[in-house]
């Protein structure tokens, strides 16, 4: 199973869990709904931004500012949920 470019979304039902150093944490503002935005990590334009980019060297990886250059076309947030 390839991890790179999965994702995941915190609920508090998670209980505690532990942030490893290799991963990018973004953090959703309030303005946007965080289940849209983590939907939108689901797609197969996200699939394909993270193929296209993570080839850009000999090794395979997205760094944080690639991350925050693809582009979610977000609604009202009264759209989003």
């Amino acid at each position: 199973m390839q991890a790179l470019g999965k994702s995941y979304i915190y609920r508090d039902s998670d209980g505690l869990v532990y942030y490893a150093g290799f991963l990018i944490r973004a953090r959703i503002r309030e303005e946007y709904d965080a289940e849209f935005v983590f939907q939108s990590t689901l797609t197969d334009k996200y699939n394909k931004y993270i193929a296209v980019t993570s080839q850009r060297s000999g090794q395979p990886g997205v760094n944080a500012q690639e991350y925050s250059e693809f582009e979610i076309r977000v609604p009202e947030k009264e759209e989003q949920t």
